[in-house]
């Protein structure tokens, strides 16, 4: 009878084990279809708490921790997407798309040298990837190394010549590198290939005005601000053609719905203050308060352009003086990320 009832218990334990592991099995495999669907759907929040829920049963699926990473990327989490993508490498260092997804989030951090290391990664694991190419070459940009940008945007160009972006952003490096003629050639392919493009419109108004075609460039950028009415940096480019002819009344609408739009905006706030201090509006009276701009305040790019307009000796004083109706410079330098003053 003993025997009997000993035997009974081990069979209940093995069949509840039994039930509780495919129980476990089920509701991991739940958790990740449901993760997968609300990531089609866009609902990334709902995604991470699902793989989140995948991860708790099986911490070892390199899978849930990518594609947590994804979504951690899609809400802008990408610090925390790069830790993602970091466990799914340690567990499993063949799921090639982690590189590139990898570089992609180092890219928005600004870890420029990391993001190019993982695009080379993803590129000799998939060399026919075309945007692996296309993101390089945009970090490649922001680094300044506008032909090795320009080589990456050609191979992606290669790859895919009906992508209005790899043309655009070609054109970006060709203008930035003093190209603007092969500038003005890739941004009127982009518009070809996407007329809806407000970012190609804005890029090829910016080559006009280096162009000195400061009415052509005002027609793009409408087209941009009507395209996308939040186009911050369309209004502020705008604004700069129009000062170049001396529409000063317009030039100032521009820079404050850009600062409206983008407090922080340090480009608007900077053409602002040097339309005030050029007395363009005749604002300045006698008596008008001083705010003194400190030299460590800001990047010596910025620094340098301030002090011609400000001092008129250039970049070779400590601190300038700006004599103007309001405190637009200093609070340019606390926002100071301008690279170039055209």
């Amino acid at each position: 009878m003993r025997k009997y009832i000993l035997y009974t218990l081990v069979l209940a334990l093995i069949v509840t084990i039994g039930f509780g592991a495919k129980a476990v099995a089920t509701s991991k495999k739940l958790y990740y279809n449901h993760g997968v669907g609300y990531m089609g759907l866009g609902k990334y929040p709902l995604a991470i708490k699902d793989f989140t829920q995948v991860i708790s049963l099986d911490p070892k699926n390199a899978k849930a921790y990518f594609l947590r990473g994804i979504a951690y990327s899609k809400v802008g989490e990408y610090q925390r997407a790069v830790e993602d993508y970091n466990q799914a490498i340690l567990i499993d260092p063949k799921l090639t798309e982690i590189y590139y997804n990898r570089g992609l989030a180092y890219k928005h951090l600004g870890q420029h040298q990391q993001a190019i290391e993982d695009f080379n990664r993803a590129i000799s694991l998939q060399p026919n990837d075309a945007y692996a190419y296309y993101n390089r070459g945009i970090v490649c940009s922001k680094l300044g190394q506008y032909q090795q940008a320009i080589e990456d945007f050609n191979k992606a160009l290669d790859l895919d010549s009906k992508d209005a972006d790899f043309y655009c952003e070609r054109g970006i490096a060709y203008r930035d590198s003093d190209q603007p003629l092969h500038a003005m050639f890739d941004f009127n392919k982009a518009i070809h290939l996407n007329p809806m493009s407000a970012s190609a419109y804005h890029n090829r108004g910016l080559n006009y005005r280096k162009l000195g075609e400061h009415q052509e460039s005002i027609k793009d950028y409408d087209k941009a601000i009507r395209l996308d009415p939040k186009y911050v940096d369309a209004y502020v480019g705008r604004g700069v053609s129009y000062a170049f002819l001396g529409k000063y009344q317009k030039a100032l609408n521009d820079y404050d719905k850009a600062i409206n739009l983008d407090p922080k905006n340090d480009e608007a706030f900077y053409y602002r203050a040097e339309l005030n201090y050029h007395n363009k509006l005749n604002k300045i009276k006698p008596g008008d308060t001083k705010a003194e701009v400190i030299h460590q305040a800001g990047p010596p790019d910025l620094i340098e352009t301030l002090g011609e307009v400000m001092s008129g000796h250039g970049p070779s004083k400590e601190k300038w003086t700006y004599i103007g109706p309001s405190e637009d410079t200093v609070v340019a330098f606390r926002y100071g990320k301008v690279k170039k003053i055209y």
